[in-house]
Formats: C-alpha cells, sequence, structure tokens
C-alpha cells in the first residue's frame, strides 16, 4: 500500500510540476503577442512620423521576441504542437523581414512608398496568421492541461484513498 500511495503522491507532483510549465508556455505566448504588438506599433509611428534615426531603431522589440523565442524552445511540446511552433517561427521571421522592407523603403524612398507597403495588408495578414498559430498552439496546451489536471485529481484521490485505507488497517 505503501509504494502505491508514494507512486500516486510522486504522479500528482509530477503533473503539478508539468501544469506549471504549461502555464509559463501560455505566459510566453502572451508575451510574444504583445511584443509583435509594439514591433507593429513602433513600425508604423515611424512611418507616419517619416522620420528614422538608424538601421537598428527596431532592434529592443526584436531582441524581445527572440528571447521570447528562446524561451518557449526551452519547453518540452507535445508532437502534435512542433508543426505549429515551426510555423509561428516562420511566421515570425517573414514578418520581421517585412518590417525591415518597410524600414528600407522608408529610408531610400521615402514616406508615401513605406506608407503604400503598410497599406498592402501584407503585414496585417501575417499578424493575423501568426495570432492564429498562437491560438492553435494555446489550444493545443489547454487540452494537454486539461488532461493533466485530470490525471493529477485521480492520482490525487488515489493517494487519499490509501492513504485512508492504511490508517483504518
Amino acid at each position: 500500500l505503501q509504494f502505491i500511495s508514494n507512486r500516486s503522491i510522486n504522479h500528482l507532483i509530477s503533473g503539478n510540476q508539468e501544469m506549471l510549465e504549461d502555464f509559463h508556455v501560455k505566459s510566453d505566448f502572451n508575451e510574444l503577442k504583445e511584443n509583435m504588438s509594439i514591433l507593429e506599433s513602433r513600425l508604423k509611428g515611424l512611418v507616419i512620423s517619416g522620420y528614422i534615426r538608424d538601421t537598428e531603431y527596431l532592434r529592443p522589440e526584436l531582441q524581445n521576441i527572440n528571447h521570447t523565442l528562446e524561451l518557449l524552445d526551452k519547453n518540452r511540446f507535445n508532437s502534435n504542437v512542433h508543426p505549429y511552433l515551426k510555423e509561428l517561427k516562420e511566421l515570425i521571421a517573414e514578418k520581421i523581414l517585412f518590417n525591415r522592407q518597410v524600414l528600407d523603403t522608408l529610408r531610400f524612398r521615402g514616406k508615401p512608398a513605406a506608407e503604400l507597403m503598410i497599406n498592402s495588408h501584407k503585414g496585417a495578414q501575417l499578424a493575423a496568421a501568426i495570432n492564429n498559430d498562437i491560438i492553435r498552439i494555446s489550444e493545443l496546451h489547454r487540452a494537454k492541461l486539461t488532461t493533466l489536471i485530470e490525471s493529477a485529481d485521480n492520482s490525487g484521490r488515489k493517494a487519499k484513498a490509501i492513504g485512508t485505507l492504511m490508517a483504518i488497517t
């Protein structure tokens, strides 16, 4: 009985640790969405003002995005998440390239040409695709989290029942 009780408690602890990891993943995705929005806002602000100081103007935003992607890389994902995560990274790289192209256009061809690029909606389409991938991955994590909670509940009930049985005998 002691062995079964210990195994149930260890399973409960392990499930709780996995749930904590999943909460960190959700936080990382929220941070990624926020950083992408900040990048987009700063880019549009530059184009509206028509002024760009240097080629590294968006560097802090890009560093924040890359840092968040590194945090996501450190998480353990189910195999069904990997294709969406790969696609997400590709879309982010494409969005960053597009933003750099807009900045280059602003610098070398002027504000009207950069505004035309923004009004082409390519950037908005990329942002929507990025958000869709984040939502898809979040839904997969929510399903995993639900499974973990159910498993932890079952382990807790088993440990409680075994503890009760041990107390009685």
